[in-house]
């Protein structure tokens, strides 16, 4: 488990990638115990990933970007970090790969202190989506396929879980079981 993170340098076990300059910090295992031989690897595979999807054939069907990266939690990704509003998003993110797998994938998400045009700094620009900002994750919108899928995965949510309806009736139980925590 590992994390792209702005506070990486504060960790014992940290690098930055090749391309894209990503601080990225070990989360798991502990970096006490993890051994010099498995931290090479895991910063060899990350360092793999991020090169391709930064390389002129990032979206090649056999060599590109999903050789290394599973798409399907991105995509997941992408919408709970863009409905949520994070300006956190793809900044501070967790991402595993599997022992006998070559992709890394998202996850779990986390730090949204931020989010709901919570920061501190600065409102959200509402047109210009918190993908958009981190150079790893633009590429992947810069991808025909990818961004085919997104449109498919957000209408499908619309149809149920992300429904008009579906969203205020959640709001409405919620604002029901938090009723005596208001008062």
């Amino acid at each position: 488990l590992v994390e792209i993170d702005a506070y990486a340098a504060e960790e014992k076990k940290w690098f930055t990638t090749k391309d894209f300059a990503l601080p990225v910090s070990l989360k798991y295992p502990d970096e006490d115990d993890i051994t010099d031989a498995q931290y090479n690897y895991l910063q060899t595979s990350f360092n793999r990933m991020v090169s391709r999807v930064a390389s002129p054939s990032y979206n090649n069907p056999v060599m590109g970007f999903r050789r290394y990266l599973d798409e399907d939690s991105f995509l997941r990704r992408f919408l709970v970090e863009e409905l949520a509003a994070n300006v956190d998003a793809w900044w501070s993110v967790h991402m595993y790969k599997d022992r006998d797998s070559t992709r890394f994938h998202t996850g779990p998400v986390w730090d949204f202190d931020q989010a709901m045009n919570n920061y501190f700094q600065d409102e959200m620009d509402p047109y210009t989506l918190a993908f958009q900002t981190k150079p790893l994750f633009d590429r992947l919108s810069m991808d025909k396929r990818f961004i085919d899928c997104l449109k498919e995965r957000y209408a499908a949510l619309r149809k149920d879980t992300l429904s008009e309806e579906h969203v205020f009736d959640v709001m409405d139980e919620t604002v029901m079981y938090l009723k005596s925590a208001r008062q």
